[in-house]
């Protein structure tokens, strides 16, 4: 096998002028096994080194694929126009721990996650797992350019969900997240030892934040007008006499 020589897939490409070595790169990034994956990534050479473990496994500086960038997202998503538009997130805990956020841009509804670490096969698997409980909802995600997000294109084999990314350094692209990550952070602040998070209490805080009446929802909450339908124009604030 060409790999078992620890050549680079610019010196297979250059030695055997069959294919490029983005076509290369490509062809092993769509992998579904990721054992057979792990095995050839750790025979290939890159830049004169050999790939180290799995972190170079799941970056988009080893392997990319092809990404969707935000200036091509439908105007229906950039205009908000309809719910189901979702930006994506995640935030760290402890070490490698932390919390997988999306949220809608519509109207604010957030999915959070506890995950064990940032690896893209973890983000992969759990929005996955989510899209099968919510396939009618989540319509697509705009993403950053973290390399949890290197398998974008296999969520989208799996789950027929668009994927699009800001340009690098806009994290403002995806406002509605990075505000949605400051609430999160009121109930877990940053520099903070946690010990013994469960997904119980990330649940906690997600269905906090779904049923916190909003001023752009006209004090209706996320879940309000996300879950029940309730239109925020024909809400009538109550009084409390």
């Amino acid at each position: 096998m060409i790999t078992e020589k620890q050549l680079s897939p610019e010196e297979i490409s250059g030695r055997y002028d069959t294919v490029s070595h983005q076509t290369i790169y490509n062809w092993i990034y769509r992998m579904t096994d990721y054992e057979i994956k792990k095995k050839i990534v750790s025979n290939l050479r890159r830049r004169g080194k050999k790939y180290r473990g799995t972190s170079k496994l799941y970056s988009f500086e080893s392997i990319t694929a092809p990404k969707t960038i935000i200036n091509e997202r439908p105007k229906i998503i950039e205009n908000r126009k309809r719910l189901g538009g979702f930006e994506g997130d995640t935030v760290l805990l402890n070490g490698l721990e932390r919390f997988y956020t999306l949220v809608d841009r519509k109207f604010g509804y957030l999915f959070v996650k506890y995950i064990l670490n940032g690896h893209a096969e973890t983000i992969h698997k759990e929005t996955v797992c989510l899209y099968r409980k919510r396939r009618k909802q989540i319509k697509s995600i705009t993403y950053d350019n973290g390399s949890e997000f290197a398998y974008h294109d296999l969520i989208t084999v799996d789950t027929k969900i668009p994927i699009y990314f800001c340009y690098p350094y806009h994290s403002w692209e995806r406002g509605t997240n990075e505000n949605t990550n400051g609430l999160i952070r009121q109930y877990l602040p940053k520099g903070k030892i946690y010990d013994k998070i469960k997904q119980s209490d990330i649940k906690k805080i997600e269905n906090k934040l779904n049923n916190r009446p909003r001023k752009r929802l006209n004090y209706l909450t996320p879940r309000e007008v996300f879950v029940l339908k309730m239109k925020p124009e024909n809400f009538q604030v109550q009084s409390l006499i």
